[in-house]
């Protein structure tokens, strides 16, 4: 995850870097792959992010 210009990006793979793009503060999308991206947050704080693809919910902590 980055950004730049005030974007915010994700990598998928290494060398494939693809926008994300807002549907709530917190839920975002990307548009060459089904999948949902939602920042949860704990408070205000971001603890983790959770991708939902093929009805299923992949989860990653948030890395400092």
């Amino acid at each position: 995850m980055s950004s730049e210009n005030g974007r915010l990006y994700f990598d998928i793979t290494e060398g494939e870097r693809t926008e994300l793009f807002a549907e709530t503060p917190t839920q975002f999308f990307i548009k060459n792959r089904p999948w949902t991206l939602n920042f949860v947050r704990e408070g205000k704080q971001p603890i983790r992010l959770d991708i939902h693809y093929k009805g299923g919910v992949s989860s990653g902590p948030k890395v400092n």
